[in-house]
């Protein structure tokens, strides 16, 4: 289910923080600051998709002339050279989609407030969720233009202004009505993408309580407690996370068992003693068609095809395929030192005692034992993975089961009254068939041609 993402937070010298390094983390990218002399290098970082700057014209800069452009024209200690922005990108979409998407969003940015932006499309990271596909934006404080000598900045942009400077600019509202109307914003550019690609799923700007949900919010871990999850550690924010799944897990089985009683015994008409069987079995049918067939299938059936299961299972699947493929590899190692030591034996001979063994077989041991020192840490991975995947499945068939309890009560009952009702009408056709073998029979008259009949001429 696509999920809706959409925060930001200035870049400020404060919290002792630089958009030029804040821009290389983001790019992987290597870029020097200027102002302070710093190389921040991270080109070997891993994850980034794309990242490109769009001009408020229309065209692109270079990343280190802008960064360093912006860096340069604040001279507060306090002062803010950068707002990052990080939206999610649904994993619903392709990756020209979701492409697509940050670069309409930024192009927004950059024409509304004529500032310059920096896109970073971010893959999810390989021990993280695969549906985390998102992506960085900074953008200038100040509003930037081409000047004969390169990149120049201007005055502030009114998201940066307080709301004094802003009444005196003329500009109506506040900041944060600004970031507001952005976020709906991102919301719309995102269902009009999901929409685009013909997915049914959309996303709302609005707080739950907003929407008229009934459930908790969990809390954005941020990168420090993501690193600690990872790491196995239990974080306060992770905790938090967890107990408020726990609480609208507990929140949905609860909301389940109340059920409008009026509205119930109007739908539980069909077990009334008057109807036939197969009015019964007929109204069984359209109840079934009309909450659809989830239902009614096998609840294991149901869990295997759900996300969480699935994602589960491709871990599975994934690290089997591996191992396969290193065996593979193995096997396959074997096979060509065995067919190399049949083709040259005196060399094979002598390769064994230690004496100038060629590279081919030295390549060809080394990856085997490479291969054996994978596979003994990969089992006991396969085996915590596969475990995990029954864990989830038991327990999200459990939740299923819980959810369409009611329906499968309802058919239940349903099913009992008509099986009931099939035996009442057999018995009732038997007695009515043993009721008429029992009505009094009437000898056949057979009209007589004795012998003084008259016969008809």
């Amino acid at each position: 289910m696509a999920i809706f993402h959409c925060t930001t937070k200035p870049i400020a010298r404060s919290a002792g923080r630089s958009s030029v390094a804040a821009a290389a983390y983001r790019s992987g990218s290597e870029l020097v600051d200027q102002r302070t002399g710093l190389i921040h290098d991270y080109t070997r970082r891993a994850g980034v998709e794309s990242a490109e700057i769009l001009m408020p014209d229309g065209g692109t800069a270079d990343r280190a002339e802008l960064w360093n452009a912006a860096e340069a024209a604040e001279k507060r200690k306090d002062s803010r050279t950068a707002r990052e922005w990080i939206v999610g990108l649904p994993a619903e979409l392709g990756e020209a989609g979701r492409k697509e998407l940050a670069h309409d969003f930024a192009r927004e940015l950059a024409e509304r407030y004529g500032v310059a932006v920096d896109v970073a499309i971010h893959r999810p990271d390989q021990e993280g969720d695969q549906r985390n596909h998102h992506a960085h934006i900074l953008m200038t404080t100040r509003q930037v233009s081409r000047g004969a000598d390169g990149i120049e900045l201007g005055g502030k942009t009114a998201l940066e202004l307080g709301d004094k400077d802003r009444a005196k600019a003329g500009i109506e509202g506040r900041s944060a009505h600004d970031i507001e109307q952005l976020r709906e914003r991102w919301a719309d550019l995102t269902n009009r993408a999901l929409e685009r690609e013909g997915r049914a799923e959309r996303i709302d700007h609005r707080s739950l309580a907003a929407q008229g949900i009934d459930r908790e919010a969990t809390t954005h871990l941020g990168p420090v407690a993501t690193d600690m999850e990872r790491r196995g550690k239990a974080s306060d924010r992770g905790d938090g996370n967890r107990q408020v799944v726990a609480n609208n897990v507990e929140r949905e089985r609860i909301s389940a068992q109340i059920i409008d009683l009026a509205a119930e015994r109007e739908r539980r008409r069909p077990v009334e003693k008057t109807k036939t069987a197969a009015e019964i079995r007929q109204e069984i049918e359209q109840y079934k068609r009309r909450h659809g067939r989830l239902p009614f299938m096998d609840a294991s059936q149901v869990a295997a095809q759900s996300l969480t299961v699935t994602r589960a299972y491709d871990q599975v699947r994934h690290l089997t395929a591996e191992r396969d493929q290193v065996q593979a590899n193995k096997s396959r190692a074997e096979l060509e030192i065995q067919e190399w030591s049949e083709q040259h034996p005196l060399r094979a001979k002598m390769a064994a005692m230690g004496l100038n063994k060629p590279d081919y077989l030295v390549e060809r041991e080394n990856a085997m034992k490479a291969a054996d020192k994978w596979l003994e840490t990969v089992a006991p991975q396969i085996e915590q993975a596969d475990k995990a995947h029954l864990q989830v499945r038991r327990e999200e068939t459990a939740n299923i089961e819980a959810k369409y309890q009611p329906q499968r009560e309802w058919v239940a009952q349903a099913e009992r009254l008509a099986a009931e009702r099939e035996r009442i009408e057999r018995a009732e056709r038997l007695e009515a068939a043993k009721r008429e073998n029992e009505k009094p029979r009437h000898p056949e008259r057979k009209r007589s041609r004795g012998r003084d009949y008259p016969r008809d001429r």
